[in-house]
């Protein structure tokens, strides 16, 4: 829009500290921003609703497909099913029964959501775990909302939408928003309240640090885990703060003591909303919190236990301490990860720093503090555990991506940094770090997706070699994943009325095998024509740790060796389930 007249004859005229002048074209973008500041509280509300539930929706329709995939995680129908006789055990006020031990090493919330979903959607989907799922791909595309909304205030709306986008793209991340687990929600919870907490402190908004509160509570509801966020805010709050720090409290004390009041209150009610939510500890509260089998003292418990892992070609019980690195390494695409390390390096970009040095503070913490945490405790199960590092991980990358990309383009273009962001030049080089960030980083990620959907948690980029190093190297088929499409493989292909032996998991098979088909688990080769058995499943996890020889599980002797040595002679290998390189499960044909 071009200006040609203005008040009293005058060539230029300042509007909220912007010198206009006459015959210059200004775009319309900027006269809603000269609203946008008369009109604050109301416009800026409004955009940021519309912002959020835009991003939630858009994260959640991509996310969404394959929610009805046959592979069933490990874990899945305890969660579920837990979840549902929880449900049912509150509806009818049984708030001491027996239902509150099952599952009790592990607090109810996220299994209260998932067996509400699962009892509301049951009767729709056919399925008890795809309500559940349903739940989980909401808590997702939430999660993806508050990463755009938090990067996107303080490093611009390209930095939030791919930040959210690089999220959702992350192969791990996107196949873990589909199962029923814990680690999904609890990502949930800690993002809002850690989000939340920055925004209060730094808007000095009491109101915001005790909706940070609440959801603390809630993380720590879903897992015991969800509470290390605590730790990042008041490492944050201090190294921020400084020396500087009883000056703030201070201050606080004086002129904003409700901001005072909620940081004081901020554990308390943390601590009280979850036992409030946990009928379990309503009861010898103190000896089921911290006693010999509280659910405070189950971290040190596992840590001394240690967890039974297939890793770097053997069976080990406490995994070394770059266990979780290595898995990042080779599991997260290769752009994104070179991008995350070029946005941990903008901790030394002078620019920035001055810019947003508490904000990429907070963000680093986030993203190393539950990383060793969880690596003190006890590493396993790959990636599934350090979930919630990986939203810092995404706005990181994005910001590495944004940042070295700019340089470039201004290296090799000279496009100079435009004085006025509403210049021709500044539009120029936004559109081409648009393009880029998508060609570079985001196609990557999503074809790496496509190439193992619907196994994206078992995908390995480049890095980790060929499918014999994988199988060699890492836990194949951790979370049971393959099975749903060993299931289908047979449903297709078996005779009527035959046997299939499964040596895995079982879920996937008794929830969908061809009602004609009879399951069963190992069958000694001697039997295996009398019971009619046609096929035998071996999933890859099974495999690493009861079959090959030279291999124990939970201090037992292999087991189905001698079936899977008949097999290699009388038995045809007819199908193996894979994710891009990665094998996961082998179908043997029993030759008749």
């Amino acid at each position: 829009m071009r200006i040609t007249d203005l008040p009293r004859g005058m060539h230029s005229y300042n509007i909220k500290g912007h010198l206009i002048k006459r015959y210059e074209e200004y775009p319309l973008s900027f006269w809603r921003s000269l609203y946008e500041a008369k009109h604050p509280h109301m416009h800026v509300r409004l955009n940021i609703l519309v912002e959020f539930l835009a991003a939630f929706t858009v994260a959640f329709i991509i996310i969404l497909p394959g929610f009805t995939t046959h592979d069933i995680g490990w874990d899945e129908p305890v969660y579920v099913f837990a979840g549902r006789a929880y449900v049912i055990a509150l509806a009818e006020r049984n708030f001491f029964g027996d239902v509150w031990q099952w599952n009790h090493e592990h607090p109810p919330l996220a299994k209260y959501i998932y067996g509400f979903f699962s009892l509301l959607l049951s009767p729709i989907l056919g399925n008890p775990y795809y309500g559940a799922r349903i739940a989980t791909t909401l808590m997702s595309a939430l999660t993806a909302a508050i990463v755009y909304m938090f990067s996107r205030n303080f490093f611009g709306k390209i930095v939030g939408l791919f930040s959210m986008i690089l999220l959702i793209s992350t192969p791990f991340y996107y196949g873990m928003s589909r199962y029923v687990s814990l680690d999904l929600p609890v990502t949930f919870f800690i993002c809002a309240y850690i989000t939340l907490f920055y925004f209060g402190i730094k808007y000095e908004r009491a109101l915001l640090i005790l909706l940070s509160s609440i959801f603390f509570g809630l993380a720590g509801s879903v897992r015991v885990s969800g509470f290390i966020g605590l730790l990042v805010l008041v490492l944050w709050f201090v190294l921020i703060f400084g020396n500087k720090t009883f000056k703030v409290l201070t201050y606080y004390y004086k002129e904003r003591i409700s901001i005072l009041l909620s940081l004081f209150f901020y554990p308390i009610l943390g601590i009280v909303i979850f036992i409030l939510l946990w009928p379990w500890l309503w009861n010898h509260t103190i000896d089921r919190l911290i006693g010999f089998d509280g659910v405070l003292t189950y971290a040190a418990r596992f840590k001394v236990w240690g967890h039974e892992e297939f890793f770097e070609g053997k069976i080990i019980w406490h995994p070394p301490p770059y266990y979780y690195l290595y898995y990042l390494a080779v599991k997260t695409p290769i752009p994104t990860l070179i991008f995350f390390i070029a946005g941990i390096i903008q901790i030394f970009n002078s620019e920035l720093q001055k810019r947003s040095r508490e904000t990429l503070l907070l963000i680093i913490l986030w993203f190393i503090v539950p990383l060793a945490s969880q690596t003190y405790q006890q590493p396993y199960d790959a990636l599934r555990p350090i979930l919630m590092i990986f939203p810092p991980m995404s706005i990181l990358s994005s910001l590495g991506a944004y940042q070295t990309l700019q340089w470039i383009i201004r290296r090799f273009l000279e496009i100079k940094q435009p004085n006025n962001k509403y210049a021709k030049g500044g539009e120029i080089l936004d559109a081409l770090l648009v393009v880029l960030m998508i060609l570079i980083v985001v196609v990557p990620s999503a074809l790496a997706i496509l190439r193992v959907s619907p196994y994206e948690i078992s995908y390995f980029n480049e890095m980790a070699g060929s499918s014999d190093r994988i199988l060699s190297t890492f836990e194949s088929s951790f979370w049971a994943e393959g099975l749903g499409g060993a299931v289908d493989y047979i449903n297709k292909f078996a005779s009527y009325g035959s046997t299939i032996s499964v040596i895995g998991e079982m879920e996937a098979f008794n929830q969908f095998h061809r009602e004609d088909l009879k399951i069963v688990g190992y069958v000694p080769p001697r039997e295996l024509k009398s019971l009619n058995v046609e096929y035998v499943v071996f999933q890859g996890f099974y495999l690493q740790h009861f079959v090959w020889e030279n291999r124990t599980a939970w201090g037992s002797s292999s087991s189905a060796l001698d079936l899977w040595n008949y097999l290699q002679e009388n038995g045809e290998l007819v199908h193996v389930v894979r994710a891009g390189n990665a094998p996961l499960v082998w179908i043997f044909k029993v030759k008749s």
